[in-house]
């Protein structure tokens, strides 16, 4: 279960991932570069999760580690997501303040970066 996840998440991240790229970049909209730039390795990480947990599902445990196990994977998927979502935050933040020509884009990408943290945890 584990070696699928981590098979399905390479895939994933090297193979899928490339191919939507370059399916983006004959796009006009630059979102769709953002977005697959934000998923970056967080595929990955998820599939191997993933197999992680079907890996331990095979396993008899208390439900008191049971209970544990849940809570930990699904901790883990929270923080996962509040990554992606801090990523594709902080990819349109900069993004659109380029095109504002504003002074400090670290700025405004960092204070959008903490807000999504912030929401996520």
């Amino acid at each position: 279960m584990l070696a699928a996840g981590l098979l399905a998440g390479l895939v994933l991240d090297k193979v899928v991932l490339r191919r939507l790229e370059v399916i983006t970049q004959r796009t006009p909209w630059e979102g769709d570069e953002i977005v697959v730039e934000s998923l970056r390795g967080l595929l990955l990480y998820s599939a191997l999760l993933t197999g992680l947990y079907a890996a331990a599902a095979q396993f008899p445990l208390t439900a008191g580690l049971q209970r544990l196990t849940d809570n930990m994977f699904l901790v883990t998927i929270i923080l996962i997501a509040t990554l992606f979502f801090m990523r594709l935050a902080a990819g349109f933040v900069t993004h659109y303040a380029k095109k504002a020509v504003l002074p400090s884009i670290s700025i405004f990408s960092n204070l959008a970066k903490v807000i999504v943290f912030s929401i996520g945890a």
